[in-house]
């Protein structure tokens, strides 16, 4: 070991028969199974954290709330991934958050969030008429 340099042990948190999720100091997060590494994913990326839920839960029958504990995440972001896994597989977990192509929240004035008109794949005429009827109500 280098003088003036620690070596932090990771923080991990168990789950089921040998799974693991640690939490390193550059804000990543590590999973494994068995010993064998499943994936990483950082901490803002909602995205490949649900896949890797899924994936954790795909195998075997695992405790959700221990999985929960352990991705650092409710027991119901847990039952969300399972869901949308079963509904859609991997591709309705990753895509979680948009509806065809576009953002699924919407704005105040009743559009789809920021995404702009070429997003959605519309004409112009057909957003003009969109807006429109909303600023018609």
């Amino acid at each position: 070991m280098l003088a003036g340099v620690s070596e932090a042990e990771p923080d991990r948190i168990w789950f089921g028969n040998g799974g693991c999720v640690e939490e390193h100091d550059d804000g990543t997060f590590a999973v494994f199974v068995r010993g064998e590494l499943v994936g990483v994913f950082g901490a803002e990326d909602v995205a490949s954290r649900d896949v890797l839920i899924a994936v954790v839960l795909q195998h075997e029958q695992r405790i959700r709330e221990e999985v929960a504990r352990a991705f650092r995440v409710s027991p119901a972001t847990v039952g969300r991934a399972v869901t949308r896994f079963k509904s859609g597989g991997f591709r309705a977990v990753a895509d979680y958050g948009r509806v065809a192509g576009r953002c699924a929240h919407r704005n105040s004035i009743g559009g789809w969030g920021s995404c702009s008109p070429r997003d959605w794949g519309l004409a112009a005429p057909i957003v003009r008429r969109h807006w429109r009827s909303l600023l018609v109500r």
